[in-house]
């Protein structure tokens, strides 16, 4: 057996991919297609999840055989900045890309000698409202022509505040609770080990052949708190026969391959 002790120095280069044919959200992967990569992971944790059970018996109810098996492979881990496609990836949520949606626009403005005032957008008929600086809505016949919106019967030098919708047409939407993937996908990633003894840095290899996303989407919005952070949460599962059984491979290089 050899007893040499490593330190995990970082993890990077990891990627997911597909384990079959399959399509994900609007495209189709063949078999061990890259799917999404990393180049590295802030923070990343790995913890093994084994059952165990014991046949006792006889005299003081002794344990007389014992069962330990890895019943599954947990990794979470963090990450700050990220691509649309990465968050919708890790929170398993469908996307769509590039398509028409509805924006809301909330405007300050001051009707001129005219009745009129420059907006931003083209609003939407549905959805428009004008308020008064006391907060009493604005019952008029409103027109739109090249930016300006023009009020009927609303003095002039009115202030307002506007409510509208306006069509943005490119967006790309993440759907929270549609999934974007139903079948399992495998990682593998690198990682610098550190020899205790010889000081040495080494490349080491992380691989789960089989795993599915199990990340709840949540995400914390506000003026007081840190940048946004994503965690995410898969699980691996074991696979191979009966009594071979893996679920996770921790491959240990006797160079550094990415730093020669």
């Amino acid at each position: 057996m050899n007893d040499q002790l490593f330190g995990i120095k970082e993890i990077y280069d990891c990627i997911f991919s597909t384990t079959s044919d399959m399509k994900i959200g609007d495209r189709y992967f063949y078999a061990n297609e890259p799917v999404l990569t990393f180049e590295s992971l802030q923070v990343a944790t790995f913890k093994e999840e084994k059952e165990r059970a014991d046949a006792r018996g006889g005299y003081e109810n002794k344990s007389w055989v014992f069962w330990e098996y890895t019943h599954e492979v947990n990794l979470s881990f963090t990450q700050g900045v990220m691509s649309r496609a990465q968050l919708s990836f890790l929170g398993n949520s469908d996307i769509s890309y590039k398509r028409p949606v509805l924006v809301h626009k909330i405007e300050q403005v001051e009707l001129d000698e005219n009745q009129s005032a420059r907006i931003q957008h083209k609003p939407m008929t549905e959805g428009f409202y004008a308020y008064g600086q006391k907060g009493e809505k604005i019952i008029d016949e409103v027109s739109y022509k090249d930016n300006m919106l023009t009020f009927k019967n609303t003095p002039a030098y009115t202030a307002l505040d506007i409510y509208y919708y306006f069509q943005y047409e490119r967006a790309d939407t993440i759907y929270v609770g549609r999934p974007l993937m139903t079948g399992y996908l495998q990682m593998t990633a690198k990682t610098r080990l550190k020899d205790d003894m010889t000081g040495k840095i080494v490349t080491g290899i992380i691989n789960i052949p089989k795993l599915k996303l199990m990340s709840d989407f949540a995400i914390r919005l506000g003026n007081n708190v840190p940048p946004a952070i994503g965690n995410f949460a898969i699980k691996g599962f074991p696979i191979g026969e009966k009594g071979q059984e893996r679920s996770a491979e921790i491959i240990i290089l006797e160079d550094d391959i990415d730093n020669e």
